[in-house]
C-alpha cells in the first residue's frame, strides 16, 4: 500500500448511500486497472482497464 503506483480510497456513494472502495493500480507504464466494492458485502462493483494518459 505504500506503492506509489497503488491508491486506495472509500467513500459514500450518496445517490444510494452506500460506501464504496475504489482502488486503482499500474503494472507498467501502460495500462491502469481499477476495481469498486462495496464496502458492506465486498461484492465487486465494477472492474476497468485503462490506458495511461499522458
Amino acid at each position: 500500500m505504500f506503492d506509489k503506483d497503488v491508491e486506495v480510497n472509500r467513500y459514500i456513494d450518496e445517490e444510494v448511500n452506500l460506501p464504496i472502495w475504489y482502488i486503482t493500480w499500474r503494472t507498467d507504464s501502460t495500462e491502469v486497472f481499477s476495481i469498486k466494492i462495496n464496502a458492506l458485502t465486498g461484492k465487486v462493483i465494477s472492474k476497468e482497464i485503462n490506458e495511461v494518459r499522458e
